[in-house]
């Protein structure tokens, strides 16, 4: 039997992921960047010294698109590349002060979309709402979850 899907948590979760990248897109590229690259950021931000396959499990951004995201933020002297200590193959990423200061805005960014949206629930849907997705983030995309210093 086929379902009205709005009635199904899939596809209003997916909608919303949608709307809520569409919007984010939107508001960061008054930065020139794009939503990947944004992310790419604040990421870094919380966690230097990662690789673009970290960046990648994280975000679930394909490792292609994420990459293609970090080139053009070392072009633009936001990020930089180093060698790992470990295997000279591996590059780690950090931010440079221009960086951390893009990080900075787009995180801004971020958190007016954030609030915009969690402004149509009082504050108890809200630890509700925040508490149910982290949940079901845990089964689906743990990475997405790691503290800065895990890996």
């Amino acid at each position: 039997m086929t379902q009205n899907p709005t009635e199904q948590i899939a596809y209003l979760a997916w909608q919303l992921a949608q709307a809520v990248a569409a919007r984010v897109e939107r508001d960061v590229r008054r930065l020139g960047l794009s939503g990947a690259q944004s992310l790419a950021l604040i990421i870094l931000r919380l966690s230097p010294d990662l690789t673009v396959a970290d960046i990648a499990r994280r975000t679930k951004i394909t490792p292609q698109s994420i990459g293609t995201a970090i080139k053009g933020l070392i072009s633009s002297g936001l990020v930089q590349a180093a060698p790992s200590t470990t295997d000279k193959r591996i590059k780690r990423l950090s931010l440079t002060p221009g960086g951390r200061q893009e990080a900075s805005r787009a995180d801004e960014i971020v958190s007016c979309v954030t609030d915009d949206i969690l402004a149509a629930l009082d504050p108890g849907q809200q630890a509700t709402a925040r508490e149910i997705m982290t949940r079901m983030l845990e089964r689906l995309n743990p990475d997405a979850l790691r503290l800065p210093d895990e890996r």
